[in-house]
C-alpha cells in the first residue's frame, strides 16, 4: 500500500514539473502591450468664465533620474527628502500643454 502511494506521488510530481517546463520569456498579445504603453489622458482645467480650456499632458512613467533619487521609507510611503513629496509619482512631470478656446 505504501509503495503505491509513493509511486502515485512521484508520478504526480513529475507530471506537474513537466507541465511548467516552458520557462522562456513570453510577450503579451499586441492589444495588451498597447494598453500598457498607452498615453495617459490629459488633465483638464477650465478658465473662470469657461471660455478657455488648458490640457496638460504628463509622462507615462517616471524618468530614470526620478527613480535614482534618494528616498526615505516611512509608514509605507516613499518620500523624497529633497522635495518632501512622494518619490515615485508622475504628477509633477508635465511634458506639454495645449490651450483651447471653447
Amino acid at each position: 500500500m505504501r509503495s503505491w502511494l509513493f509511486l502515485f506521488l512521484f508520478v504526480t510530481c513529475i507530471g506537474s514539473s513537466v507541465a511548467q517546463d516552458n520557462g522562456s520569456y513570453q510577450l503579451p498579445p499586441k492589444e495588451i502591450m498597447e494598453l500598457a504603453l498607452a498615453e495617459p489622458t490629459p488633465s483638464v482645467s477650465l478658465g473662470s468664465k469657461a471660455e478657455w480650456m488648458l490640457l496638460s499632458f504628463r509622462n507615462s512613467f517616471p524618468t530614470v533620474d526620478d527613480l535614482g533619487q534618494p528616498e526615505v521609507r516611512i509608514a509605507g510611503f516613499r518620500i523624497n527628502p529633497s522635495s518632501f513629496s512622494l518619490s515615485r509619482t508622475t504628477q509633477g512631470s508635465i511634458k506639454g500643454m495645449q490651450l483651447k478656446n471653447l
